[in-house]
């Protein structure tokens, strides 16, 4: 499966097939919402949550009816740490354009909870939060993958 993701970036060709890009995509929303209930599962025991509903708000963003201050602690801290663990191992399978895998998964994550919700979350906190870990998770895995692309590129001249 290693070979399937690291074709284009080997070959050094242009464009990714669709195939592969949507194998990508699958591949890192089951990551990503894998870590996001694991997380959230984590922070449902710290923080004692009795309610399942408060699960479900600490993973997407609490409703603006939540008098919990927990539970608006939780979401933080799930949504920060489920983006940059996600930094760290998508780039294992990822050779190109994080920015944009990342920013689709966001996307989704977003209009999922919208969905759940039935509306936007209206806590700025939680949006800055959000946005700055997205660039953040972004910055760090495009590094990744900059000095990955210069230790491979230098392991091939040196073969020549």
């Amino acid at each position: 499966m290693g070979e399937l993701f690291m074709k284009d970036f080997k070959e050094g060709g242009s464009h990714p097939s669709i195939r592969r890009i949507l194998l990508q995509l699958c591949v890192c929303s089951t990551f990503f919402y894998m870590l996001l209930f694991s997380v959230s599962s984590l922070c449902f025991g710290a923080f004692q949550f009795y309610r399942l509903q408060d699960l479900l708000w600490a993973a997407f963003g609490p409703t603006d009816d939540v008098e919990n201050e927990d539970v608006k602690t939780a979401s933080l801290i799930v949504i920060c740490s489920t983006f940059l663990i996600c930094a760290l191992h998508w780039p294992y399978f990822i050779y190109r354009r994080f920015w944009d895998f990342a920013l689709t998964v966001w996307v989704q994550y977003v209009a999922l909870g919208c969905l759940l919700r039935l509306q936007l979350v209206l806590w700025w906190p939680w949006w800055i939060s959000n946005v700055s870990v997205l660039l953040c998770s972004i910055v760090i895995a495009e590094s990744i993958l900059f000095v990955s692309r210069r230790r491979s590129e230098s392991r091939v001249e040196s073969r020549s």
